[in-house]
């Protein structure tokens, strides 16, 4: 499964989101999670309302020209969910998985997370019934919009040498001792100014 990480704020994946939406017939589909009808929600630019669904639930698909058919649900028979509806990546499309970065406010600092882009090793095609690769065309648009996220973050060498993708406003809270940055499970802070 091919991963691309980077860490930023709101205002970061706003623009990562603009970037990536830009020029490639590309769609960020958008799940409540788990619910009670078996839809996604399709944005084609950052809007308040992209961003109050992704507040609610930061992952998201990514459909484009490489996508064959409908994002699959899985549908819950039993238990606390039965009757519920969750998207599956694995199922239909192929899609492109998408997390927005996470960063919150505590203490007067920010939290920053990462946010990922990945695909799948394998999806099952629901007309055929089969599991198979990923296509070319989705892998090439994967490293399109890999490059198209690289330029708008920067990279930014963490205390322990570690290389990270970083949004600029993440990166000005950091350096400014304003911010923590979560990065693998480890939490790296700057020195305060």
């Amino acid at each position: 499964m091919a991963q691309f990480h980077y860490c930023g704020t709101w205002v970061d994946s706003a623009d990562l989101v603009e970037a990536l939406l830009d020029g490639e017939r590309i769609e960020i589909l958008c799940a409540p999670g788990i619910s009670d009808t078996p839809e996604l929600v399709s944005f084609n630019s950052w809007s308040a309302k992209l961003e109050e669904h992704l507040r609610k639930n930061p992952q998201a698909f990514l459909r484009g020209p490489f996508t064959r058919s409908r994002v699959g649900f899985l549908h819950y028979d039993e238990g606390p969910f039965a009757g519920k509806y969750v998207a599956d990546i694995s199922h239909g499309g192929p899609v492109l998985g998408f997390s927005v970065a996470s960063s919150f406010e505590r203490n007067d600092r920010f939290d920053l997370g990462p946010g990922t882009l990945w695909y799948q090793p394998r999806y099952l095609d629901l007309e055929a019934g089969e599991w198979k690769p990923p296509s070319q065309e989705l892998k090439a648009a994967y490293k399109s919009l890999v490059q198209r996220a690289r330029s708008r973050l920067l990279r930014h060498k963490l205390p322990d040498g570690v290389t990270i993708e970083i949004g600029r406003e993440a990166l000005d809270l950091f350096k400014a001792g304003k911010a923590h940055v979560r990065w693998m499970g480890i939490d790296y802070d700057s020195d305060p100014p």
